[in-house]
């Protein structure tokens, strides 16, 4: 199971390896002014000429973390006409960022308009891939059913920035696609690179059954192709739900050995059957009539109405199976083990790092066992607010 919280990492840096002058110009402009008292002094004059209101001050990014870059350009944008008349009015800002190093063989210098018009564009894409790292990050809910619904929102996106007017957005979009198809789509030779547990848990999800599924794989593969990964999904589906069938079946039966064997026991001793013995034989009839009815189980569940809105962010996907769980047995046991399957195995500030991790020497020397002490209890000091003792 591959950690979408670091995949989603990876295509977002490959596209920032793309990233043009105008972050970059914008980036120096912020580090001129934050490089003094004085200067920072100047720039609040200019904000306060234009009354601008933002409780954002602004911030610069860290190289090795892109939700930096884009809380970065989400604050400076709101401060374009502040930059633009410290421009105009102070000469040595223009003269130190014009003799600034160049960048891809262009003069740095100070934003321009077109600049700031392609840092808002590039932030709003980035956006939404730094809510996305977020969702499916959470450790306190469940993902596994969310993933297929963001994987159709992740190649919605790339696609309209492939569409982008912008040269440096739609080279951006270019190597993103090909990071995501490395990870999420079908190789060359017609293997899926996914795994289909991500399909089986939104089949889970009671708000969108086999509909989702069906409308984002036509979408994602195309008509044929996704109607055949349609027809796997539905055999898998079907296979998994036969084995949980017949575990279940076996550990009936098994219940059923030991009640018959102790009813045999009575008969050997009693001419005449006992009322306990004729209780087993209902019981027996009544097992095989319900376990006729389980058999078509998973059918009465696709069937049935879809629940409420899809997009509900407080829906209690758990809740709902723990309530129906005596209408399906079954399937509320495969819905537990599915959903329990986290998407993610890093928590979101892990995810956003694009610098890799350093174990020094020190760290290295550290047994097995301090290790294991030292995580738990940081896991323990971050779960509960407990005293400790």
């Amino acid at each position: 199971m591959r950690c979408v919280a670091h995949i989603v990492n990876l295509i977002v840096s490959d596209g920032l390896e793309e990233i043009g002058v105008s972050v970059v110009r914008i980036r120096e402009a912020l580090r001129w002014v934050r490089a003094s008292p004085s200067r920072m002094m100047r720039f609040k004059n200019c904000v306060n000429f234009h009354g601008i209101k933002s409780k954002k001050i602004v911030i610069l990014d860290v190289p090795t973390r892109w939700n930096s870059t884009y809380m970065m350009l989400e604050a400076a944008e709101k401060f374009e006409k502040a930059f633009k008349t410290l421009a105009l009015e102070n000469s040595e800002f223009v003269a130190d960022l014009t003799k600034a190093k160049k960048y891809k063989g262009q003069v740095i210098g100070p934003p321009t308009t077109a600049d700031w018009k392609s840092a808002r564009n590039l932030s709003k894409h980035l956006r939404y891939f730094y809510e996305l790292t977020l969702l499916v990050s959470g450790t306190k809910y469940v993902t596994s059913h969310l993933f297929l619904r963001q994987l159709f929102a992740v190649f919605f996106e790339i696609k309209q920035m492939e569409e982008s007017e912008e040269e440096e957005v739609k080279n951006m979009a270019s190597r993103m696609h090909a990071k995501l198809c490395k990870y999420w789509h079908e190789s060359e030779e017609g293997k899926s690179r996914m795994n289909r547990l991500f399909y089986l848990a939104v089949v889970f999800d009671p708000r969108h059954k086999m509909h989702y599924p069906v409308y984002a794989l036509r979408k994602l593969y195309g008509e044929t192709r996704g109607d055949e990964l349609i027809e796997e999904l539905n055999g898998e589906l079907t296979a998994l739900f036969k084995l949980y069938e017949s575990r279940r079946n076996n550990v009936a039966a098994t219940s059923r050995e030991g009640t018959q064997s102790e009813g045999s026991s009575m008969t050997r001793q009693n001419s005449l059957p006992t009322p306990n013995v004729l209780a087993n034989s209902c019981d027996d009839d009544y097992s095989m009539t319900e376990a006729a009815a389980k058999a078509s189980e998973l059918e009465r569940y696709l069937v049935e109405l879809r629940e409420g809105d899809g997009k509900n962010p407080k829906y209690d996907i758990l809740l709902w199976w723990k309530n129906n769980a005596a209408r399906y047995p079954i399937l509320s046991e495969m819905a537990k083990d599915l959903l329990v399957v986290p998407i993610s195995g890093v928590a979101s500030e892990s995810a956003f790092s694009t610098g890799a991790r350093v174990l020094d020497s020190f760290r290295s020397s550290l047994t097995p066992k301090i290790v294991e002490a030292l995580i738990c209890t940081e896991d323990w000091l971050a779960h509960s607010n407990l005293p400790l003792g």
